[in-house]
């Protein structure tokens, strides 16, 4: 945002200031929709206290919101502020590497599914957090190993400078199993799959705005959830929280 604008928005905004402050929603709304400031100038003149009202920009039909949204279903808790910079970061990172806004999105969406089955809520927002870091952002084939990182007691300034000097630039994101527990367990697309088929395959999905493992991955959970009595589900449930739970003590000691 440029001065000039920044000072002629202040100038629009701040007679209904005094007027709304009593209630955020009103006053975010005539700032957002009234006025035209966008969620990131407002943030930039210091509204973060508003930031709970922050709407998505995007309309409903954009594969942006559309990511967006699945991705704050997976979350223990989010907001729309950063779950835009990672949608916004990931259509930059599509138009760097000549690759698709809906593979690195659903990509992005594996990992995070990944981890949040795997670790407890604190983890998962350590990596959440890391698209803040200005140069920091996590590769979506890094997070898993982000969050492993984030469980050992790395901050998400760490994080992010673990990713900057390539240190999870090595990972590579399965399609099932457990990550750096089980490699035996794991698999790849390639190998079940010609390499040209799979390029096809995943050619027409983009275009649906979905990929091979965002599919791959929602019928895994439809199987698991069919197939597994829910009293097994259950007692698995449990043994990961409690896994969880003493991890945590163990790092407090």
């Amino acid at each position: 945002m440029t001065e000039e604008r920044a000072i002629g928005l202040l100038k629009t905004a701040i007679p209904y200031i005094p007027a709304l402050a009593g209630d955020r929603q009103a006053l975010y709304n005539t700032l957002h929709h009234g006025i035209g400031m966008t969620n990131e100038e407002l943030m930039e003149c210091g509204m973060e206290h508003l930031r709970d009202k922050f709407q998505y920009e995007w309309a409903a039909e954009m594969p942006e919101y559309r990511y967006a949204k699945k991705l704050d279903d997976l979350l223990p808790q989010s907001d729309v502020y950063t779950t835009s910079k990672w949608m916004e970061y990931l259509r930059e990172l599509a138009d760097s590497l000549e690759s698709s806004f809906a593979r690195e999105a659903a990509d992005l969406l594996f990992a995070f599914r990944e981890i949040t089955e795997e670790y407890p809520p604190l983890t998962v927002m350590k990596v959440y957090d890391t698209v803040h870091i200005h140069g920091g952002a996590l590769l979506p084939r890094e997070v898993i190993m982000a969050a492993a990182a984030a469980q050992r007691g790395a901050t998400v300034q760490e994080l992010s400078e673990m990713a900057a000097s390539g240190a999870f630039e090595n990972g590579k994101l399965p399609v099932i199993g457990e990550c750096a527990k089980s490699t035996d367990k794991m698999m790849t697309v390639e190998s079940v799959i010609h390499e040209y088929k799979l390029d096809a395959l995943e050619s027409a999905l983009n275009a649906e705005g979905s990929s091979v493992e965002d599919r791959m991955q929602d019928y895994l959970i439809e199987l698991y959830s069919e197939f597994v009595p829910h009293e097994e589900q259950e007692e698995i449930r449990s043994r990961i929280d409690a896994e969880h739970a003493t991890h945590q003590e163990m790092e407090m000691m």
